[in-house]
């Protein structure tokens, strides 16, 4: 019996996961196609390829962040004539981010809503 729980435990800690990341989604309002770019400090996460019209999302791995304080900083490329629109958006602390970034890229305009 001691065993089987021993057994059980170690399965337990093998499966629990430590990542944290961020459900990214964006919306091209646009009508062209881009490629949305997500940066904070250390780590980044591309969607690339969002037709006009679509939405598309990604998960955005920070576990490895460094431990500092930061901006949101999103990209978006306008595929067809290569250029880039930048935005800085909100602050964070101690490397710690949040569970959701909804973005809709519209024009010049980017839309973002962060969320726990």
């Amino acid at each position: 019996m001691k065993y089987i729980f021993t057994s059980l435990c170690i399965c337990l800690l093998i499966s629990c996961s430590n990542r944290k990341v961020t459900k990214v989604e964006i919306k091209n309002s646009n009508q062209y196609p881009i490629t949305f770019t997500v940066k904070a400090l250390n780590t980044k996460v591309i969607i690339a390829d969002v037709l006009p019209g679509d939405t598309k999302s990604a998960e955005f791995d920070w576990t490895d962040i460094e431990k500092k304080e930061g901006q949101w900083f999103l990209f978006v490329k306008n595929n067809q004539t290569g250029g880039t629109d930048s935005f800085a958006h909100g602050y964070f602390t101690h490397g710690e981010l949040s569970n959701y970034l909804d973005a809709e890229s519209m024009g010049s305009q980017l839309k973002v809503k962060v969320t726990e």
